[in-house]
């Protein structure tokens, strides 16, 4: 008896640790735990060591425990798992053949990760598959709980920025498709990535400075431009920026569309238990972002400065911040993601600050008096609500026998 509890606590400790060891990102520990586990054919093991292989960069390796983990007899998750981790794994090794042997197989093709099949239909050139993939995906996996967080979200802060704008509001239905915009824009990111995926992969895993050049150069710069597109159709084809606050209004609601489609997302990738951080942190920072960079256009015509120098020095500024931001949550630094926080906080402080200074310029302001932009009982409000939301959301998948 002795003994056989001494061995359900040594089989305990093996599994608390491998995961411990995973989720504290030390995978060559959390493969040394994996390795002590003696039955082999434990549901989910191999695929946890695809798993920690791959992000160890070791595909080759990924990709026979993958395989492994697709021989055991079991649950159908582990099977998901495995095939999506093996895609990424063909996908980042270019290994052509077998990752399209993969995605046409219709068992298991369907179970690919998106990136990985859409990189497939570009590589072949099958471009029509490839643009109608989005639709397709859409459709086939849309949750309307993860919609509703989103959308919830959207307007929460739509009305901010309808609010912000109280000279001479612009009309809801340019601003609505400013918003709609800047989520179709959001595709370009996908896109952006699929074709370079083509040639070489880019992502984390590498030392901590490719991460950071990763994060500020593929995840920032290209969000931030991708963000600020929608604002040159309203320029050229209406006559509605008309004042300097209106560049930092239509910059905001085209990174609003933007984090509303990347909201949805997260939801579905990661759960409605980020919807309040991502509602409340991240979608403010995107819009303090992408305004604040637009508005340095109107910022240089009114200081006398080249304007395309000034916005490209402040589209560096930006995606500098913005590539810090995800670092510090993405990183190798688990106790450093506060630094996040940090750096959203300040980033707003230094936007509402500039948000004062901009209305002043407005050639609609009929009075010189000061305008009181407190808002702190709505914003609590709001983020009660959302919560509620969460957890009513949440609590559909409870039983309560």
């Amino acid at each position: 008896r002795d003994l056989h509890l001494s061995l359900r606590r040594q089989r305990q400790m093996c599994i608390r640790d491998r995961y411990y060891w995973f989720f504290c990102r030390d995978f060559k520990r959390a493969l040394q735990c994996y390795g002590r586990v003696e039955n082999k054919k434990l549901l989910f093991l191999n695929q946890s060591r695809g798993d920690a292989y791959a992000s160890l960069n070791q595909h080759e390796d990924a990709i026979e425990a993958y395989n492994l983990e697709l021989q055991v007899e079991g649950e159908v998750d582990s099977k998901v798992l495995a095939i999506r981790g093996l895609s990424e794994s063909l996908l980042r090794l270019r290994y052509w053949n077998a990752l399209e042997a993969l995605t046409e197989d219709p068992s298991i093709g369907p179970l690919a990760s998106g990136h990985a099949r859409r990189t497939v239909l570009l590589h072949r050139a099958r471009f029509g598959e490839y643009f109608g993939f989005f639709v397709k995906s859409y459709l086939a996996s849309l949750r309307w709980d993860h919609a509703l967080l989103a959308l919830f979200g959207s307007v929460i802060w739509l009305l901010v920025i309808r609010w912000w704008d109280f000279f001479e509001k612009e009309p809801i239905w340019i601003t609505l498709i400013s918003v709609g915009l800047g989520a179709v824009v959001a595709h370009v990111v996908f896109i952006f990535h699929d074709v370079l995926s083509l040639w070489h992969h880019i992502g984390l895993g590498g030392s901590v400075l490719e991460d950071l050049v990763y994060c500020v150069l593929a995840i920032g710069l290209v969000e931030e431009v991708v963000k600020i597109l929608p604002i040159f159709p309203v320029l050229i084809l209406t006559r509605h920026i008309n004042e300097p606050i209106d560049w930092l209004i239509y910059g905001g609601l085209s990174a609003l569309g933007f984090s509303t489609l990347e909201n949805y997302f997260y939801f579905s990738q990661l759960g409605t238990h980020v919807a309040v951080g991502r509602t409340f942190i991240s979608t403010p920072l995107h819009i303090a972002l992408s305004g604040m960079l637009a508005l340095s256009i109107p910022e240089a015509r009114q200081r006398g400065w080249n304007p395309v120098l000034t916005f490209l020095g402040s589209l560096v500024l930006v995606s500098v911040v913005h590539g810090l931001y995800d670092f510090f949550i993405l990183g190798p630094w688990e106790s450093a993601r506060p630094v996040s926080v940090l750096i959203a906080l300040g980033w707003g402080m230094a936007f509402m600050a500039m948000l004062e200074n901009i209305h002043a310029l407005s050639p609609f302001r009929e009075k010189a008096i000061s305008h009181s932009f407190d808002s702190t009982p709505w914003f609590v409000r709001a983020f009660m609500t959302l919560v509620i939301v969460v957890f009513l959301l949440n609590s559909r998948r409870l039983t309560f026998d």
